[in-house]
């Protein structure tokens, strides 16, 4: 296992564990949302609050379950160096990035708000960086 891109791995895992704990959270929406929408927190009907509100914190849970999965992987099958695991590890990490990006595409080019592109263009980087390191030989 190279250790250079266990801790890329480590890193990129962590930020979703971040974001996924932002996201849980919350008790409004972010304010690049408020931009979005056109409208403050408390002007929307409190129904659509609570929907808004159950969405954002639904996909704070989905990205801890992802960062919880994919930290598996790292420590256990991806430090014992199966294939398997170098294979779904960044194909894993790659979709949830991927997904969370074209999100915030949408956000930024159908409305004037400014969603966190950079940080997902830096998780990106760092996960090109963890498959160019990955030992891809397999062992056993």
């Amino acid at each position: 296992m190279n250790k250079i891109s266990f801790y890329l791995y480590k890193f990129i895992i962590t930020a979703f564990y971040f974001l996924g704990f932002i996201y849980i959270s919350r008790s409004e929406f972010m304010p690049y949302h408020s931009v979005a929408l056109g409208l403050s927190w408390q002007q929307l009907d409190p129904a659509l609050q609570v929907l808004i509100l159950a969405g954002i914190r639904g996909v704070g849970g989905i990205m801890v379950s992802i960062a919880t999965a994919l930290m598996f992987i790292l420590h256990f099958p991806f430090k014992a160096q199966q294939l398997w695991a170098k294979i779904a590890l960044p194909l894993v990490c790659l979709l949830t990035i991927l997904t969370l990006t074209s999100i915030a595409l949408s956000v930024k080019f159908q409305t004037p708000a400014m969603p966190p592109l950079i940080p997902l263009m830096v998780l990106f980087g760092l996960l090109c960086l963890a498959v160019i390191f990955t030992k891809w030989t397999r062992v056993g």
